[in-house]
């Protein structure tokens, strides 16, 4: 009797130790798993234990918004040289689908292939897709195959498919299906090719050619060949050619030469069609 009491109270003494045992070792294990919030490594979780890291290889994206007022989007994989130099403005951008925001001054440039911005007196070269908006005097500048402005004294070439260009100010735009060329202080204006087209105002100044229009548009030499068409506010001169057309507008001389030539001139009222 005496050694079953014994052996049940020997079992009863390892269980009880077995027990504190166990307890003891739950207690070192999750005093250990509470040293892990101190630990560099897990800096990086957020309350809920969940890892907290934004950034991708592939994809950077860069937003900051202080003073520089700075929104820079581009794909690694995608694009292949965006280049900001964002004191003076030098803003250069390559590959597709790049684009940058710069607020202060208001910049947004998005380009496909090219673009080259010196944003301080204003020299801006785009190429295949690219894309500028400039706003302060609103210039805004779209090229599918080329766009370069120097926008101080305001030089301006547009060439190739879909070449775009709006000025605000005295309200300048030019579009070019192969080219457009404006020096726009003292006003030359030279548009060749399919579809290029200028429009200035101030005097009301609009120009198209298919071929050909070359304007010093201070004192007024127009010259016009193939499908041009010139008009002009002020006192009302409208030409347009199909061969030659060539005027000194200010003691008015005249050139006329070929197919459907029209000129109208109001003021002392000339009259002129061929064709």
């Amino acid at each position: 009797m005496r050694r079953h009491a014994f052996t049940a109270g020997a079992v009863v003494v390892v269980s009880l130790l077995v027990v504190v045992a166990l307890a003891g070792g739950v207690g070192v294990a999750s005093a250990e798993s509470t040293d892990f919030d101190h630990f560099d490594h897990f800096d990086h979780f957020d309350d809920e234990g969940e890892f907290d890291d934004d950034f991708d290889d592939d994809d950077v994206d860069i937003d900051f918004d202080d003073d520089d007022d700075f929104d820079d989007e581009f794909d690694d994989d995608d694009d292949e040289e965006v280049e900001l130099d964002f004191g003076d403005d030098h803003v250069e951008a390559d590959g597709d689908d790049v684009h940058v925001d710069h607020d202060d001054d208001e910049i947004e440039v998005g380009a496909d292939d090219g673009l080259e911005l010196d944003h301080g007196d204003d020299e801006i070269e785009v190429d295949d897709d690219a894309h500028v908006e400039h706003d302060e005097d609103e210039l805004e500048a779209e090229g599918d195959d080329g766009v370069e402005v120097d926008h101080g004294d305001d030089e301006i070439e547009a060439e190739g498919d879909d070449a775009h260009v709006e000025h605000d100010g005295d309200e300048l735009e030019a579009e070019g299906d192969d080219g457009v060329e404006v020096d726009h202080g003292d006003d030359e204006i030279d548009v060749e090719g399919d579809d290029s087209h200028v429009e200035h105002d101030g005097d009301d100044f609009e120009a198209e050619g298919e071929d050909g229009i070359d304007i010093d548009h201070g004192d007024d030499e127009i010259e016009v060949d193939g499908d041009a068409e010139v008009e002009f506010d002020d006192d009302d001169l409208e030409v347009e050619g199909d061969g030659e057309v060539e005027l000194d507008h200010g003691d008015d001389e005249i050139d006329v030469e070929g197919d459907d030539i029209e000129i109208d001139h109001d003021g002392d009222g000339i009259d002129i069609e061929i064709g």
